[in-house]
């Protein structure tokens, strides 16, 4: 009998195994589809745009990222956001432009970073195109005008930034980083960065990434510090180990905000989808620094060519 219900359950998961790869499958025809029809309209606004119209198709870098975030905090109820990022590429114009249309907080942290309180996380969703160059070989610049789109208005922006990798020996690499941003409602505001990378081996990579963000309107000068180590488990699988402390510069006086421990899991399901497991601590002073724990999951997937 004990043998019968063993036979039963793994019948059942190959059932569940089988209907999820079915599922995917599925889901990756409709992924090609829609990512075929962005390449086609990226194409069309590359042709109006240089005004040298022809019938050729590129395969360029352009994508709709997509992600759904659901997090719960001690003692709250369950919070969902959700970000994009739809970003064209301009092959005709020697794919120094883009046209994006996004939600998500710029920033000049590639990581999957997270904050308390970000003055910048006040995003809304933003719509505009930017110029990418190099300047020289070792530095890379970028500009870009707007539009923050809202239901009762339209608030122009203009940003700009400018950035530098400097290779050491025994595999250091250190990021500089400075970015401007500049609208009618918040005014003047600045991020400046240095990160730096130790490359252990093909599995482990450490990392301190240190940042400060200046706006003239709040006036208020925050510093952002973290240490990072970064594992490597698997082509699909991967781990971040992370310290990270806040603190701002009101009236003269230097605080602390908030400190975090957290651990950042990524698995990717297919090469355009993933999903996140984020289990973290925080003390913050509004708290008294008391611990507070929770939990961040992510959803994700790509469409197009990134």
């Amino acid at each position: 009998m004990l043998f019968s219900q063993e036979i039963k359950n793994n019948k059942l998961s190959n059932n569940n195994s089988s209907l999820l790869e079915k599922s995917l499958t599925q889901g990756e025809s409709f992924r090609a589809y829609l990512s075929e029809r962005l390449i086609y309209f990226s194409t069309n606004i590359d042709n109006y745009l240089s005004n040298k119209p022809d019938d050729k198709i590129y395969d360029n870098p352009t994508y709709i990222h997509i992600e759904q975030s659901f997090e719960k905090k001690q003692g709250q109820s369950i919070g969902a956001v959700t970000n994009f990022r739809l970003r064209l590429k301009l092959p005709k114009l020697k794919e120094k432009y883009k046209i994006e249309i996004w939600n998500k907080k710029e920033t000049n942290d590639e990581s999957n970073d997270l904050r308390i309180d970000d003055p910048k996380n006040d995003q809304g969703v933003n719509a505009g195109i930017s110029y990418v160059d190099k300047i020289k070989e070792y530095l890379n610049f970028s500009s870009g005008l707007g539009v923050k789109l809202k239901l009762d208005e339209f608030e122009p922006f203009a940003k700009a930034s400018i950035s530098k990798q400097i290779d050491y020996k025994n595999d250091w690499i250190v990021d500089l980083s400075e970015r401007i941003f500049l609208s009618d409602k918040n005014g003047f505001d600045t991020t400046s960065s240095f990160e730096i990378h130790k490359i252990f081996n093909d599995v482990y990579k450490f990392s301190s990434y240190n940042e400060y963000y200046w706006n003239k309107k709040i006036k208020d000068d925050n510093f952002y510090n973290s240490l990072r180590l970064n594992q490597t488990l698997s082509k699909k699988r991967y781990l971040s180990y992370v310290l990270s402390a806040a603190s701002s510069n009101s009236d003269s006086t230097l605080e602390v905000k908030n400190y975090q421990a957290y651990v950042s899991y990524r698995h990717y399901i297919k090469k355009w989808l993933y999903y996140d497991v984020i289990p973290r601590y925080s003390w913050e002073r509004v708290n008294d620094f008391d611990p507070d724990y929770g939990i961040q999951i992510n959803f994700g997937m790509f469409f197009g060519k990134k």
